[in-house]
């Protein structure tokens, strides 16, 4: 058998001389080595441009006009539907026991979702990650309605949609290699800039950060756009460049949402990611976002893949864990007076974002 990798991102063609193609994603393609099946899981067919979203399907149009063999495509599943069972020759490869099921599994985006149990609820998941990342999972009714301009497939019923930024924590581990130098690479180094920030009032003396250090995702789309530090004076301190980094990501991310009506609309937080540790980070972003939040004791990718794994197998309720780990968390509220100063701080933020 030959593997051949396609233009596409992620999807790779299995050829066999006693079978034609197959197009699959790269999750798919590890479930194909562990258990010889082809399939694909509904979340990441929204990544090949050749779904019908509301069907939550193939798009039997889209693939007369690429020209695409339905023969070739996978079978659907959703992400915690069991496609099969490790073989006796992907044991011997893997040392995983011969016969223990595998679930079609998903990307990263989709397990995070799930490991904070956030569908049919108004909550909106926001990763404070190297970019910052923003779902929310809605149902069916609200493509019909219009609420929902872009969405990708989740599940059988309902869908993501969102957006990101491209330098959340990136720019906070930029300002550490930057102006904090002397320091050691190392996650220690984040708590020497929270007591530096703790000193600088809200609005960091009057210094404001725009994070393009890469571009812009979310909502200006733009490869162009670069960083900037504006309101910089003679009496400004390091702090106060730190605490403006805080302040600018969280105006970037405010940005993303207010330009989504389905994720404005969310009511909670559900926080999770690297930025979720700082002290004056995480309380400067429910500041400036105007919403409650969650921290959950355990939330990403990985929890969420092994949450769905032992929903599929009846080990446990993927849903009562998921919200355990919601409950063994922290709750961080934002101040409103806070929110209102930074309200008027943020129409000046975005007055000056593509200058």
């Amino acid at each position: 058998m030959i593997i051949k990798s396609t233009d596409l991102s992620g999807i790779w063609r299995i050829t066999s001389i006693a079978s034609p193609q197959k197009i699959l994603f790269a999750s798919g393609f590890v479930t194909y080595k562990l258990t010889g099946c082809i399939s694909a899981d509904r979340s990441n067919i929204g990544l090949s441009g050749l779904n019908n979203v509301e069907e939550n399907g193939w798009s039997r149009e889209l693939l007369d006009i690429a020209g695409v063999d339905t023969a070739k495509l996978p079978d659907l599943f959703d992400c915690e539907d069991i496609v099969g069972k490790v073989t006796k020759e992907a044991a011997l490869q893997t040392g995983l026991k011969e016969g223990t099921p595998v679930i079609a599994g998903c990307g990263d985006a989709t397990g995070e979702c799930y490991s904070v149990n956030i569908e049919n609820r108004q909550e909106l998941k926001l990763r404070l990650g190297s970019a910052g990342a923003a779902n929310a999972i809605v149902p069916r009714e609200w493509l019909r309605s219009g609420k929902v301009s872009r969405a990708l497939p989740y599940n059988k019923n309902s869908y993501s949609t969102g957006g990101y930024t491209k330098a959340c924590a990136l720019s906070i581990k930029w300002v550490r290699d930057v102006f904090f130098s002397e320091l050691p690479k190392e996650d220690k180094s984040y708590d020497v800039m929270d007591s530096e920030a703790k000193n600088t009032p809200l609005g960091s003396g009057g210094i404001l950060f725009h994070p393009y250090l890469i571009g812009e995702n979310t909502p200006y789309f733009d490869t162009e756009l670069r960083a900037k530090f504006t309101g910089v004076s003679s009496t400004s301190k390091r702090g106060d460049f730190v605490r403006a980094a805080y302040e600018g990501t969280a105006f970037s991310i405010r940005d993303m949402i207010e330009s989504i009506p389905a994720l404005s609309q969310m009511e909670t937080l559900i926080l999770c990611g690297g930025g979720v540790k700082s002290h004056i980070w995480l309380p400067v972003m429910v500041d400036i976002l105007g919403k409650n939040g969650i921290v959950p004791k355990s939330a990403d990718a990985s929890f969420g893949v092994a949450l769905m794994a032992g929903q599929a197998v009846g080990l446990f309720n993927a849903s009562k864990a998921a919200d355990k780990s919601r409950t063994e968390g922290k709750i961080v509220s934002f101040n409103a007076d806070n929110h209102q100063a930074y309200t008027d701080i943020f129409k000046r933020y975005r007055e000056i974002a593509r200058m």
